[in-house]
């Protein structure tokens, strides 16, 4: 599964390796807040960085437009400028007034055209500032991802997988891999800045205009840079002296080789016990955040704990077609208890506390209803909470034929990751 006519292939098998991926929502972009001085044509002319102005770097492209009246689009070119802060950083958008378009702007006035949408720049809120925003993306420093992802398309061990992801930049996915040899592998690397020049207070915790899950001081802070080889290739070095090109080292990212529990789990989930404090801005490395809530991975977790020996391929075709609702499994028993006890309430001869009285009152007031979500939950429970979704696959009736019929299907579910995934114990977690 990989960009169409592309000979690569970002989740699959080359005979000697087997690979997927789920979303590693890791955070490779940088935002900035901006203060702008403008021209005497009142476009954006500087920004202001270490309290000087820097001036800003304008790019003006033409792009020919597409006559289909049937989708509002009259032909055409048309022409616009982005502009960008001496460091790299895009500007996206510039306080001022909304307009239709540049012929809105009127005499001795400049409209730009900010994703999208045309604005005269402006202090539309009198506070003796233009302001802005920019922001800085890992992807913006080309790397050969084509090249990378050849590279672990050919490797032929889970070694060789590792050292090739090694490389990645812009791509935000964990990757797990096994080889014939059995062995497995799980990462969560990309190309992520350091950020070590971001002020933390001595909890460790980021400084006001100094959290990147925030909008940065763009007076105070530059962009980030991805170093590269020639080749595209991810360069560590000019890390050791400037911190602004310096990169997260793989080792320093979660991982795992060959855990003892003898499986890997993941399934858009926290990759490493980051947020389990409750917090996503206090580790000595930042990837990203926030994750999905772990139901997903808990439950593959479960049946892959559950299975004695070697899983087979029933074993994975059941994982893979399960519906349990672990939701259901976990609010289910506690509703039906809740209901229980206001049932017990009902029949009290005791005075009811104001909290339990409210809950009689409720329950009484829409007895009947209350009691059918009661046999639902019930009956949903003793089939153990399975969620149908009406969609028959061939992993509910395997055949050969329908294996092949569905291979569609089986690739865009390994996509997904549902049958492959991780859980990661702190001892292979380095840094986190």
């Amino acid at each position: 599964m990989m960009t169409p006519a592309m000979p690569l292939m970002s989740t699959g098998t080359n005979g000697e390796i087997a690979f997927g991926q789920t979303q590693l929502f890791g955070d490779i972009t940088d935002w900035y807040a901006e203060e702008l001085q403008l021209d005497a044509a009142g476009a954006p002319a500087a920004s202001k960085f270490s309290d000087a102005w820097k001036p800003l770097l304008p790019t003006t492209e033409s792009f020919a437009v597409a006559n289909i009246p049937i989708l509002g689009s009259t032909g055409g070119t048309t022409t616009l400028t982005r502009y960008t802060t001496f460091d790299g950083r895009w500007i996206t958008s510039v306080e001022g007034t909304a307009v239709s378009g540049p012929e809105a702007a009127g005499t001795g006035q400049t409209a730009i055209n900010l994703l999208g949408d045309w604005v005269i720049p402006g202090d539309v809120d009198g506070d003796g500032r233009v302001t802005a925003v920019s922001f800085d993306y890992a992807g913006l420093d080309l790397s050969n991802m084509a090249a990378t992802i050849d590279r672990y398309n050919r490797a032929t061990d889970v070694a060789s997988f590792a050292e090739a992801t090694r490389d990645l930049v812009a791509y935000s996915l964990n990757l797990v891999a096994a080889d014939k040899d059995g062995s497995i592998l799980y990462t969560a690397f990309q190309a992520t800045p350091c950020r070590d020049y971001l002020e933390r207070d001595a909890e460790g915790v980021w400084t006001e205009g100094s959290d990147p899950n925030l909008l940065l001081d763009g007076n105070r802070y530059g962009g980030f840079q991805i170093p590269l080889t020639s080749d595209g290739r991810v360069d560590t070095a000019p890390g050791a002296t400037d911190p602004y090109a310096c990169v997260i080292p793989w080792e320093e990212v979660p991982h795992a080789f060959d855990p003892s529990q003898g499986y890997l789990v993941t399934a858009n989930n926290d990759p490493g016990g980051v947020t389990f404090d409750g917090s996503l801005t206090n580790d000595v490395r930042y990837i990203g955040g926030p994750w999905m809530e772990g139901y997903r991975a808990a439950e593959i977790t479960e049946e892959l704990s559950a299975i004695a020996g070697d899983a087979t391929v029933a074993d994975m075709q059941r994982i893979q077609g399960d519906h349990t609702s672990v939701i259901g499994k976990q609010l289910g028993p506690e509703l039906l208890a809740a209901i229980d006890a206001v049932r017990a309430w009902t029949q009290q001869d005791r005075l009811l506390s104001p909290t339990e009285q409210r809950a009689v009152d409720a329950y009484l007031a829409r007895q009947a209803e209350i009691e059918d979500v009661y046999t639902r939950l019930t009956t949903w429970s003793d089939r153990g909470f399975e969620a149908e979704s009406g969609v028959e696959t061939f992993y509910h009736s395997p055949s050969p034929e329908a294996v092949q019929d569905s291979i569609a299907t089986s690739i865009f579910n390994a996509w997904m990751g549902r049958y492959v995934g991780r859980t990661i114990n702190d001892e292979n977690i380095p840094g986190l």
